[in-house]
């Protein structure tokens, strides 16, 4: 009988640790599709649009989309549950880093002046 509960309590363990792993590393399943994002300190113009992430040839791939026009983004990657991608705005690097939480991207957007927080609903 006892080491039922230690085997019960040793199987509830690896389930919330489980649990835990795959909230902070989400499948790139759930991440692939267009993404509403709001960026409120951002400049007016860049302040809304959408993330679109897609798979090609195994490897992510990802769009970012403002008003009409569509850019390619580079350097797409998903490392322990954070997607990673580079844009060039008005010649200026800018590193867009989300994670999903509770089915929602949030992060930040970063460039040499700094962090604006980012944030995302599938559409």
């Amino acid at each position: 009988m006892k080491n039922t509960g230690k085997i019960l309590s040793f199987s509830l363990g690896l389930l919330i640790l489980f649990s835990a792993y795959a909230q902070a590393n989400p499948d790139k399943n759930a991440l692939l599709g267009t993404w509403n994002y709001e960026a409120p300190q951002a400049p007016y113009e860049y302040s809304k649009g959408q993330l679109i992430i897609t798979e090609k040839e195994g490897k992510l791939h990802s769009q970012i989309k403002i008003g009409n026009s569509v850019r390619d983004l580079s350097k797409t990657s998903l490392e322990e549950g954070i997607l990673s991608m580079n844009a060039y705005v008005e010649g200026e690097l800018v590193t867009i880093k989300v994670s999903l939480k509770e089915g929602e991207l949030a992060g930040t957007a970063t460039y040499s002046g700094g962090s604006i927080p980012i944030k995302g609903k599938k559409e």
